[in-house]
């Protein structure tokens, strides 16, 4: 259980930290303005992403169901939802070729620059449940296995 709570308590200050930093630069379809978007930001507005097929942000929802998952024991689930988010996250960068809109007149696009800090934090963040659930699971399963009493021949 102890490992379980360190590995929860890491990702959610992961997941803290990468809302305290940059996530993305991006570039007005201007040209002119590269900005920092920070992560808080990102938490807050991402979820209108799903109107121009950015589904990044619903790796977080995914993210707390892996996290009492993982508190509960329940390795299985716990890995096949932090799979799910992990892929979902990874699913943010096709902003590189979906440029967001900037506005609700859509005159102006936001391109893509590069992933920042927070957003390699975040990805830390979603992939320490599955990890941490496999390894236990590992663990577990070999633990039964020395266990075992032996069959009779």
């Amino acid at each position: 259980m102890r490992t379980r709570l360190a590995a929860s308590a890491a990702a959610s200050v992961l997941f803290l930290l990468a809302c305290a930093t940059p996530a993305m630069t991006v570039l007005t379809s201007s040209g002119q303005r590269e900005e920092e978007m920070w992560g808080a930001v990102l938490l807050l507005m991402g979820w209108l992403g799903a109107f121009t097929f950015q589904l990044g942000w619903y790796a977080n929802p995914l993210l707390v169901l892996t996290l009492i998952l993982l508190l509960m024991g329940k390795d299985r689930g716990a890995i096949w939802t932090g799979v799910a988010a992990s892929l979902l996250g990874l699913s943010s960068l096709s902003w590189y070729f979906n440029p967001v809109p900037a506005n609700e007149g859509g005159g102006q696009d936001l391109n893509l620059l590069y992933p920042s800090i927070g957003f390699y934090l975040w990805m830390f963040s979603l992939l320490l449940g599955p990890i941490t659930a496999y390894e236990l699971s590992q663990r577990d399963a070999a633990t039964r296995a020395a266990v075992a009493p032996p069959t009779a021949a």
